[in-house]
């Protein structure tokens, strides 16, 4: 859908290898650091906070009214329910 679309795709995975690497523009490693499952998964989460703050401060009010946007449609929709 983003390739539709003509969207730059940045993805975060844990390694090279990664299926979404060969789909993505820009691809960030953040290999596992431990074993259990939310170990392995606060890098990836530390970089997506990281691009959405970036982007978010870059794009100003019209990030925020997309944000409001979407939220409402999620709570409309009942998705996070």
């Amino acid at each position: 859908m983003a390739h539709a679309q003509d969207a730059r795709i940045v993805a975060i995975a844990d390694s090279p290898q990664s299926p979404i690497g060969r789909l993505a523009h820009h691809l960030l490693l953040s290999p596992p650091q431990g074993y259990a499952f939310p170990d392995a998964t606060t890098g990836a989460q530390m970089i997506g906070h990281i691009l959405v703050g970036l982007v978010v401060t870059s794009m100003g009010a019209v990030a925020l009214q997309r944000i409001s946007a979407n939220e409402a449609l999620v709570k409309k929709t009942g998705e996070l329910e």
